[in-house]
């Protein structure tokens, strides 16, 4: 807890138990390099929850974007202990601060209420997409191969209404 709180003043947010300063309640990390990215590529921010698959057993958030060179670039990370609107909102401000007020045009999760919720809140103006990979999966997973086929060129290659109202026929 020592170390953590001594990275606080540089790149680490992290909020304690009450009562407890012994007792980690979230973490958000965000690295002098991903500062920097943030500031420059906060256009599009990728804002994904894994559940409970570390060494922690806790939520873990993962907040990327993307580069001029449409690569992936880390923004921050957080450790949670829930997936509650208050848990998003804290990260998401946390993000925020961190980046100098900086707010994302767009902002791109799977469907969960409450980071949905949280994102209402904290990035006022800021569109909200769904991520296609879920979708695409689960066709992938249950559907006839022909229409897999077509669902996926509907998805990934159509860039306009238009196209995709052609390819969906």
């Amino acid at each position: 807890m020592g170390y953590l709180y001594g990275k606080q003043k540089y790149d680490l947010f992290c909020e304690t138990q009450e009562g407890s300063i012994w007792k980690l309640k979230k973490v958000v990390m965000v690295r002098g390099i991903s500062h920097a990215d943030y500031k420059e590529f906060r256009h599009i921010l990728a804002f994904d929850m894994t559940y409970k698959c570390n060494t922690y057993n806790k939520p873990f958030v993962d907040l990327v974007g993307v580069n001029h060179h449409q690569n992936t670039v880390p923004f921050g990370c957080a450790l949670v202990v829930n997936e509650k609107e208050g848990t998003y909102v804290w990260v998401l401000q946390q993000l925020i601060e961190v980046g100098d007020g900086y707010i994302p045009l767009i902002v791109i999760t799977d469907r969960d209420k409450a980071m949905e919720n949280a994102i209402f809140e904290v990035l006022r103006g800021t569109k909200h997409r769904l991520r296609i990979w879920h979708p695409i999966r689960n066709v992938q997973s249950n559907a006839q191969h022909s229409f897999h086929d077509g669902f996926f060129r509907c998805a990934e290659k159509c860039r306009t209404p238009s196209d995709f109202e052609r390819d969906w026929k």
